[in-house]
């Protein structure tokens, strides 16, 4: 369970990371020409991977591969392809293109990966408790943090000049803001912020002491609408969101880096807001506020709350986008907004269908059993559900191969001649279990559809040149034919037949367009 556990855990932070650099890239290059509220909403896509380990299978997936997917540690001999397709020169070159080229280092990087992501039970337990450490750390710092806000709320005090008033009703308005946020003053900020609400308070907007009078009429404006299109964005809850996955991915830089980000994007979404209601002609205005107000208070530690402030290297972006801000068209700039979202989504928030958390299960193939006129395996069939167990098993021992054995190839087997089971020494359920349980599959199947034990055989060493893996039912009679096995499909109406897959393929398996007698 621990080891389950930590292996979601580390697979939705690889999986989140990646979806924080294509972020950054998709920021980076179309950026500008999104609508900067949509340039927010693409941090969702990521927040939504990092706590979704596993995804719906897409072929859109960015996880398809096998760096990214692991599933390369399965190894060469997966069967996708009949026995005729395994045997002689067709094996020795599968095994040449397999250990060279670029291919071998995405296998590689995928072995590694899938490595990195199923830790053992050993060393599960271990590292649960060091992430179950850091994360403590990060909440006690959060709550921390909360606390100062209360204790910010209690020392401000409310603003009772009308004029100031008038102009946060009129400001609220402007942003499209209902009620439920009022204007207070602190001795305890150095500059305009946003306290949030809740428990039946409203939202404050703060203000140094003195400020609403202090700043005039107009600076008072552009500052009550940036604070104000924070509280419209939902941008406080957003934020909480982001300390949370920034506690629960603690130990991933990337995650700390995109909350950044996220707070970043919001500020010049809070810019773009308060410029619409604002107009063309205060445009220059606003940007000298801005100014202004950066001179006079450095930008917020960790613990502050929103406020009209950014960092000295954030601000050469948010004055490039207020002097060359111009309304958009709301048709193209959605457009693209929507295409950027999308696509984000479909490619982010889905996994290749060879994904999974052990490592992934192999493609269907010419040599995947299908129910009878159908496309999809029928689970009702015993000789189906058979095939598809001992498919199952196969994958799993593979996976083992990969990790603690060199690659290489099956034995050689030539054209026509009969598979030997007695080449591959045997292994029971149970040492099997114990080899593969839970890391290369949750569990192991033990008896067939017909209530009878599969025999299985396992070369751990890989040091004779014989079979590797083997799985085979005796089938409804309960009765192996024996030790020797001419490859090919059978008749499914014969359900005595024994059901085999050795190294990758089926040897013996049920097809409709067998034909009568083979």
């Amino acid at each position: 369970m621990i080891a389950a556990a930590v292996s979601a855990l580390l697979t939705a932070s690889a999986k989140g990371a990646v979806a924080i650099l294509v972020v950054l890239a998709v920021r980076a290059v179309v950026g500008r020409r999104l609508p900067p509220r949509w340039g927010v909403a693409l941090w969702l896509v990521v927040a939504v991977r990092l706590v979704l380990p596993v995804g719906p299978a897409s072929g859109w997936s960015l996880f398809g591969g096998e760096a990214l997917a692991g599933v390369s540690r399965l190894g060469p001999w997966i069967g996708t392809e009949g026995a005729a397709d395994r045997t002689g020169s067709d094996a020795a070159a599968a095994e040449s293109a397999a250990e060279a080229g670029p291919a071998a280092l995405l296998r590689r990087a995928g072995r590694r990966t899938a490595e990195l992501l199923n830790p053992s039970p050993a060393a599960a337990r271990p590292l649960a408790l060091l992430w179950a450490a850091g994360a403590l750390l990060v909440l006690v710092r959060d709550a921390r943090d909360r606390r100062r806000l209360v204790r910010l709320r209690a020392l401000a005090r409310p603003v009772g000049d009308p004029r100031a008033l008038a102009q946060l009703d009129a400001c609220r308005r402007a942003v499209g803001l209902g009620r439920g946020v009022e204007l207070a003053e602190s001795a305890a900020v150095d500059g305009p912020a946003l306290c949030p609400g809740g428990e039946g308070k409203p939202a404050l907007v703060l203000l140094p002491v003195g400020a609403g009078a202090g700043l005039g009429t107009a600076r008072l404006r552009h500052v009550l609408l940036h604070e104000l299109a924070h509280l419209a964005h939902r941008d406080l809850a957003a934020r909480r969101a982001a300390r949370f996955l920034c506690a629960l991915h603690w130990f991933n830089p990337l995650v700390h880096l995109a909350a950044r980000a996220l707070a970043a994007d919001q500020e010049v979404a809070a810019d773009a807001r308060a410029m619409s209601a604002l107009g063309r002609a205060e445009l220059v205005g606003y940007g000298e506020t801005l100014l202004a107000l950066l001179s006079r208070s450095p930008a917020p530690a960790h613990a502050a709350p929103v406020g009209f402030s950014t960092t000295r290297k954030q601000l050469h972006r948010r004055i490039a986008m207020i002097a060359s801000f111009r309304p958009r068209r709301r048709g193209p700039a959605l457009a693209l907004a929507a295409i950027a979202f999308v696509v984000t989504a479909a490619v982010l928030l889905t996994d290749g269908a060879a994904a999974g958390p052990a490592g992934g299960a192999a493609p269907d193939g010419p040599s995947t059993p299908r129910a009878a006129g159908g496309d999809a395996p029928d689970t009702s069939d015993p000789q189906v559900q058979a095939l598809l167990d001992m498919r199952t098993i196969g994958v799993a021992m593979f996976a083992w191969l990969g990790d603690h054995v060199a690659a290489g190839s099956p034995a050689d087997h030539e054209d026509d001649a009969p598979f030997d089971w007695s080449r591959c020494p045997s292994i029971s359920h149970a040492e099997l279990t114990a080899l593969l349980v839970p890391r290369y599959a949750e569990e192991l199947p033990e008896a067939d559809p017909w209530g009878r034990p599969y025999e299985l055989c396992f070369d751990r060493e890989a040091s004779t040149p014989a079979y590797r893996i083997g799985i085979r039912s005796a089938g409804s009679d309960g009765r192996f034919a024996g030790d020797t096995y001419v490859g090919g499909p059978f008749d499914p109406e014969r359900t005595a037949e024994d059901l085999v897959w050795i190294d990758g393929f089926f040897v013996r398996w049920p097809e409709e367009t067998a034909e009568p007698g083979s």
